[in-house]
């Protein structure tokens, strides 16, 4: 985080800048690969204020909120982002990972990494030389991949390594069952 910030900051701590707001902006550009994430939500708040009332909701208007039949087109006004903190979208991103009732949450409750239909294979992301046949352990961290995994040419014997899967299918069902284990 200091790094990042050290062109514009060079005045600030490490203990300055380790806060939840920093820390998810670095996990959002370095491990997600979207830096401007941060701002969009922002962003995406304010209009939902706009249309709801409030956001994230609260225990009172989250029954009441309806899901919307029509697509509002909120880009046509202006909305006043400076209302919303950036402790506001720290929380949103809490809210709609933790919260039984978050989006995110429920989301991946439902999702699957990779689904093959007739010949053709859909993944998150993408398939690379770097991700094909790839199972990530459940102890792996969640990052960017800098270099290849592990090539497998012997059978590892560190579980932590994570495996590789020749078959497409099972690699599908094995990259699913890490989604949800």
């Amino acid at each position: 985080v200091k790094q990042t910030h050290a062109a514009t900051n060079s005045d600030c701590s490490l203990d300055d800048l380790n806060t939840k707001t920093e820390r998810l902006r670095w996990m959002l550009k370095h491990t997600l690969g979207c830096p401007d994430t941060f701002e969009f939500r922002r962003e995406e708040i304010a209009h939902l204020d706009k249309i709801y009332g409030s956001y994230p909701p609260t225990c009172e208007t989250h029954e009441s909120s309806p899901v919307p039949t029509v697509l509002h087109r909120t880009n046509d006004v202006d909305v006043d982002t400076t209302k919303v903190t950036d402790e506001d979208v720290v929380e949103s991103f809490n809210y709609e990972i933790n919260h039984s009732e978050g989006s995110l949450r429920q989301y991946l409750h439902h999702a699957s990494i990779a689904s093959i239909i007739g010949n053709t294979i859909f993944v998150h992301g993408a398939i690379d030389r770097l991700t094909m046949r790839f199972v990530p352990s459940k102890y792996s961290k969640f990052d960017l991949p800098t270099s290849p995994p592990p090539s497998f040419a012997e059978p590892s014997i560190d579980i932590a390594d994570g495996m590789m899967i020749d078959d497409v299918h099972e690699w599908v069902q094995s990259l699913n069952k890490y989604l949800h284990d």
